[in-house]
């Protein structure tokens, strides 16, 4: 419940953009500048509009070639090793691409992005089609299918792994020769 929160929050406080994150994120080498590349990129196509007017769902029919006149929500995690299937995730220096979900909106729902347009139509969405669940995951794939103005965009590769869901990591870059490793290996 506590997504449901935020997005109230966020309408509530008037937050143009969020970048939501639960407890236990586990971010890519380089996330910053990676972040601003999504960011930047997202600005750039057209999928990513800050401080526009927000979309009336009752006057927008559901099609999933206007993901562009659509309100945003940009997954940019992953927890199941969920990827884009045009996504070539073996190749050495995969080009990040970003590709529109609405059937199945999220991956995930600890690391994405929200305008203040998206979580009003979250929010407006979830009252019209109520359901008995507490995770934002299931919450998200279904209201998504069920708006005329919600569209999900994966970020792939992912910026962000859920913590809880790694396990090994050995594997990470970003935890190998960290200076306080040394101290607790024998």
């Amino acid at each position: 419940m506590k997504h449901v929160d935020v997005w109230h929050e966020m309408v509530e406080r008037k937050i143009s953009f969020a970048f939501i994150l639960e407890d236990d994120p586990i971010f890519v080498p380089f996330f910053k500048e990676k972040f601003n590349r999504v960011i930047y990129t997202a600005i750039r196509t057209g999928a990513l509009k800050l401080n526009k007017t927000c979309l009336n769902q009752s006057q927008i029919k559901i099609n999933n070639q206007e993901w562009i006149n659509q309100e945003p929500m940009f997954v940019i995690g992953t927890c199941l090793d969920m990827f884009d299937k045009s996504f070539q995730k073996n190749l050495t220096n995969a080009q990040p691409i970003i590709t529109t979900h609405k059937e199945d909106p999220s991956r995930c729902a600890h690391a994405y992005l929200l305008t203040l347009c998206t979580a009003k139509a979250m929010i407006d969405t979830l009252a019209k089609h109520p359901i008995n669940t507490d995770t934002p995951d299931f919450y998200m794939n279904f209201i998504y299918p069920r708006s005329s103005v919600l569209q999900s965009f994966w970020v792939d590769p992912p910026l962000v792994y859920q913590g809880n869901r790694i396990i090994d990591l050995e594997h990470l870059e970003t935890y190998k020769g960290s200076m306080y490793d040394r101290k607790f290996r024998k």
